[in-house]
C-alpha cells in the first residue's frame, strides 16, 4: 500500500517547527504593519481545534498500519503543527507585552 501523506507531513513538519521557532523569536515572522498578532494566534488556534475535532471524529484508532503512518495520523500531525504555532506565537506576544510594560 502506498504512503498516505502523513509521513510526508511529519518529515516536512518537524523542520518547519524548528524554523518557525527561530523565526518567531527573531521577529522575522510577521510584517511590520501588523499591529495585533492576536488574530493570527486565534486563527492557528481555531485550525488546531478543527483538527482536534477531525482527529476525534476519526476514532483515534489506526494511527500505524503495517509499520507506517496511516491516514488517521494526518489530523494528529496537523493538530500538533497548528497547536504549536499558536502556542509559540502566544508566548512571543506575551514576552513582547512584558517588555513593553517595563
Amino acid at each position: 500500500m502506498g504512503g498516505t501523506g502523513a509521513e510526508a507531513m511529519v518529515l516536512v513538519g518537524v523542520p518547519t517547527l524548528y524554523f518557525v521557532t527561530g523565526a518567531v523569536f527573531k521577529n522575522v515572522y510577521i510584517s511590520a504593519k501588523e499591529s495585533s498578532p492576536w488574530i493570527t494566534i486565534m486563527l492557528f488556534g481555531l485550525l488546531a481545534v478543527a483538527e482536534l475535532f477531525s482527529f476525534l471524529a476519526g476514532g483515534m484508532g489506526g494511527l500505524i498500519t503495517d509499520g507506517r503512518l496511516s491516514a488517521g495520523a494526518m489530523p494528529l500531525a496537523l493538530l500538533i503543527l497548528f497547536g504549536y504555532l499558536s502556542l509559540i506565537l502566544l508566548v512571543k506576544e506575551l514576552l513582547n507585552r512584558r517588555e513593553r510594560e517595563e
